[in-house]
């Protein structure tokens, strides 16, 4: 006779459990021969409980990206309105150009849904190895408006499909 995971299924942890700290707890956890953490086994919850433990990861993850980014912002700001160490105004938009370059936790490419792969192959011409490695970013627009798409992963997903779609258009290779 099989068994589902349905039998297994306990609210006790559950509701004994913070669901905030418990997963943060987990995702910091490091499992090893002599001990485990509850979540290792995931098949003693109920499924919309592991949803509110990886909700509270995600938020948490989210959350600590802001602020890094928030920080690594206001040294930046900090940085290029300090004005004894720049006073000329191209030498200093220079300077914010590279700061943002070199503190950006991701390759962001702005591309035109229209021009899709020559976009694609402009914004990462020339590019540093250390760019090149970070993890892709894309915002799609329309040209002459100033809607783009964030990309939290479908934005993404649709520039691969529409590029992949115009690199094997028999027309487009002209």
């Amino acid at each position: 006779m099989h068994l589902g995971d349905i039998h297994f299924q306990t609210d006790f942890f559950s509701d004994r459990l913070d669901s905030v700290e418990m997963p943060l707890e987990w995702f910091k956890f490091e499992s090893n021969r002599k001990t485990a953490h509850l979540l290792d086994h995931p098949y003693l919850f109920h499924p919309m409980s592991l949803v509110t433990y990886f909700r509270a990861i995600n938020y948490s993850r989210m959350n600590d990206a802001y602020e890094t980014a928030k920080a690594k912002r206001g040294f930046m700001e900090w940085t290029t309105n300090t004005k004894y160490l720049v006073t000329d105004r191209e030498i200093m938009e220079n300077l914010e150009k590279n700061l943002a370059l070199a503190v950006s936790e991701f390759l962001v490419l702005k591309i035109r849904r229209t021009h899709i792969l020559v976009d694609a192959f402009d914004s990462i011409w020339r590019r540093e190895r250390r760019e090149l490695m970070r993890p892709l970013k894309i915002r799609l627009f329309e040209e002459g408006t100033s809607d783009q798409a964030q990309d939290d992963g479908g934005v993404q997903q649709e520039f691969f499909r529409l590029a992949i779609a115009e690199a094997l258009n028999p027309d487009s290779g002209k």
